[in-house]
């Protein structure tokens, strides 16, 4: 007896695929995948799906997600706003570029293309862009001679998949050479476009190499199961077990379709409970609408209630006026108005604004804050028109106007009070002026004299600096002394002096003034800082700015921030204007251990002079003006307050003589605006920051040493 032949599989046939099944994904799942249960090479082949289920795609562990990734460092690119160099051309742009890269054959016209052999330089974008998509078209043609008819109808074959490849990689470097043209105008464009380009490349590539096995499958199955039909004549006991093992796998199959209808059935109970609810939410809202419709009706009902009873009141006769003597008349009040106003816009028109005396109202030297002469309008100009009918009240208003043109009136007093205003203005200005040249002839008299007298005494640095140097030669108790209140107390009254006028020069100056009451104690002082310099930093760092190795703005600008030094955000606050938000957090976490931790004064100092050298250079537009004016306007204080900062910046001046960096700590010192005074600021080779480290380093080797 013949041996029963096995049922033949589906084949799917090349003809009828028409997208593979990742691009089909079904309705219930997030991704289509062949279960490929129950191959191997002695058994038939069967195709089971298996949809991955919602409870599958919950108990399977998430991968991350390419695009996700790259989109994400793509916004982190555009909010650092780094240089990147978009405008190098690649020249592999092949969906596989490792293909291309191993010599894969390509028509002339086509490698032509992708080394883009055109023209450097062209007119316009429209003439080379329109070189470029001829180009493009003469690729593409030899991309169908080498493909013939590749562009798919009903089915895709394997060269077709070629020659739609070849075609792709033609538009990826269409798609590139826009890119690099899109760089120099928009690099956040730029960006996003060579993002999107990565992207389509890669899942390009995964499409076609899935196609690409869907078709090798499809071929080995034929295969597998022709050489079955030719083995399974002579084998037939042999079939049974497979048959077996398919019907396994079909009935798991049945019962996870049992599985995903009892939970579609309870996911049906669920909805059943949400419909009935919102049914009884309708129905509520059905009886509150019957309501509103029941308020509206007895509204309208009052309303037509109310007419009745209105045209009832209006048929009713009329009782006879009785007037009164005074019918007619203008009422008292309403004259009264009309003559004041009058009165005051007749004399506006005839120019009293114009012969008033401001030199009267407002001396150049007044005894009190009252005027010393109060502006008096004329009045009993106009006759009396008390009682007056209406009728010639009329004729009163219209005289008033005579010869002018009623609707100008407005436009006449505003331009009278306009050249009021103007005169007022213009003799307020005269009069600052004068003013300000006379302050400034007394100012320049006695800044001279006291800049004579300043050079004339002796500077207290020299002396104490031979003091802290030659500490040795003074008298001291064995136990240490702690000079730090004194420090501070120093610290205080140099940001005090820098207020009053005449300002301190110099540090010593500040000393000098601080024990002006007691010279011994301020001996004391000077040779306790040179016997504690060593061992504290606080101490080492006042006294160089006391001999003069930093700048006299540096002080005072490390007297503002000691004395707030235990504020957490005092940096952050300081230099909120300068760039501090733009420095990266890992950086200022490193910042943080390194030196903050030791001294954060010292590094504040260090992060100030990079803001200044910075401000320096923007400002050297303003090298040639005037110090006064372009302190005036670029801080925008009234000019009082920018005289004094100039005070400011000649006292911080080597010499009395401002330069640029001096004018740039004003600026500082008034927060004007420069966001990336300290951007590139960085702590290698700064002298300040090693000075920290080294110092810190010196104290605990001689710990050790003790």
């Amino acid at each position: 007896m013949q041996s029963p032949q096995p049922t033949p599989p589906p084949i799917v046939d090349s003809a009828s695929m028409k997208f593979p099944a990742i691009l089909s994904p079904s309705p219930r799942q997030h991704s289509s995948r062949r279960s490929t249960k129950g191959f191997s090479s002695s058994t038939n082949p069967s195709f089971h799906s298996s949809p991955r289920t919602f409870l599958k795609s919950m108990s399977s562990e998430i991968k991350p997600n390419p695009t996700i990734e790259k989109i994400t460092a793509l916004l982190e690119k555009i909010e650092k706003n780094e240089n990147y160099d978009l405008t190098q051309r690649n020249k592999n742009c092949c969906v596989f570029p490792n293909d291309f890269a191993l010599g894969n054959a390509k028509s002339h016209q086509e490698l032509k293309f992708m080394r883009r052999e055109y023209p450097a330089y062209t007119s316009s974008d429209k003439q080379f862009f329109s070189q470029l998509i001829h180009q493009l078209l003469d690729a593409i043609a030899a991309v169908n001679n080498r493909y013939q008819n590749y562009c798919p109808t009903n089915s895709v074959e394997v060269h077709q998949l070629d020659g739609l490849t070849s075609e792709l990689d033609m538009l990826f470097t269409l798609f590139d050479e826009c890119i690099c043209q899109m760089a120099p105008k928009s690099r956040a464009i730029a960006l996003s476009m060579k993002t999107l380009y990565e992207i389509f490349q890669n899942y390009f590539g995964i499409f076609i190499n899935r196609i690409k096995d869907e078709k090798e499958k499809i071929k080995k199955i034929k295969q597998q199961y022709t050489a079955q039909i030719a083995s399974s004549k002579d084998d037939t006991p042999a079939v049974l077990p497979r048959l077996q093992n398919k019907v396994e796998s079909q009935n798991s199959e049945i019962g996870r379709l049992k599985r995903e209808l009892q939970k579609t059935t309870e996911e049906n109970e669920k909805l059943h409970v949400e419909v009935f609810r919102y049914k009884a939410e309708v129905t509520q809202t059905q009886k509150d609408i019957n309501g509103l419709l029941n308020v509206n009706q007895s509204l309208r009902d009052t309303i037509s209630q109310n007419d009745q009873k209105f045209k009832q009141m209006k048929q009713a006769a009329p009782q006879p006026a009785q007037l009164s003597k005074s019918f007619g008349a203008v009422p008292v009040d309403v004259t009264t108005i009309w003559t004041q106003s009058s009165e005051f816009l007749e004399a506006i028109k005839t120019d009293f604004l114009d012969k008033i005396d401001l030199n009267k109202v407002m001396p150049e030297r007044p005894t009190n804050s009252s005027p010393s002469l109060f502006i008096n309008f004329p009045t009993g100009t106009s006759e009396d028109i008390t009682g007056i009918h209406f009728t010639n009240f009329y004729k009163v208003v219209a005289a008033f106007s005579e010869g002018i043109d009623p609707n100008k009136l407005s436009e006449l007093y505003q331009n009278k009070f306009r050249q009021f205003v103007t005169k007022i203005s213009k003799f307020y200005f005269t009069r600052i002026s004068n003013l300000s040249n006379k302050k400034e002839e007394i100012i320049k008299k006695y800044s001279g004299q006291v800049a004579e007298m300043k050079r004339a005494m002796p500077d207290p640095g020299a002396w104490m600096k031979i003091v802290i140097e030659n500490y040795s030669l003074f008298a001291s108790s064995k136990k240490v002394v702690d000079i730090s209140e004194q420090i501070d107390k120093v610290l205080t009254d140099a940001l005090k002096m820098m207020n009053r006028s005449p300002k301190p020069t110099s540090v010593s100056e500040i000393v000098q003034k601080c024990f002006e009451q007691n010279g011994t104690d301020l001996l004391q002082f000077l040779s306790q800082i040179g016997r504690q310099a060593a061992l504290d930093l606080h101490i080492d760092m006042f006294m160089k700015f006391l001999l003069s190795q930093h700048s006299f703005k540096s002080f005072l600008f490390y007297c503002t921030i000691y004395l707030k030094r235990n504020d957490n955000n005092i940096l952050a606050k300081t230099f909120e204007h300068y760039g501090w938000n733009s420095i990266p957090n890992d950086k200022k976490e490193l910042w943080n251990t390194n030196y903050l931790q030791l001294s954060l004064p010292i590094f504040a100092v260090a992060l100030y002079e990079k803001a200044l050298e910075n401000i320096s250079v923007s400002l050297q537009k303003y090298s040639g003006n005037d110090m006064k004016s372009t302190i005036l306007n670029l801080t925008g204080l009234d000019m009082d307050k920018a005289y004094d900062e100039y005070d400011y910046c000649q006292a911080i001046a080597v010499g009395g003589k401002p330069t640029i960096k001096d004018l740039a700590a004003v600026m500082f010192r008034n927060h004007v605006m420069f966001e990336t005074a300290i951007s590139d600021f960085t702590d290698e080779n700064n002298q300040l920051c090693e000075y920290i480290t080294s110092f810190v380093v010196k104290k605990k080797g001689k710990k050790g040493k003790k």
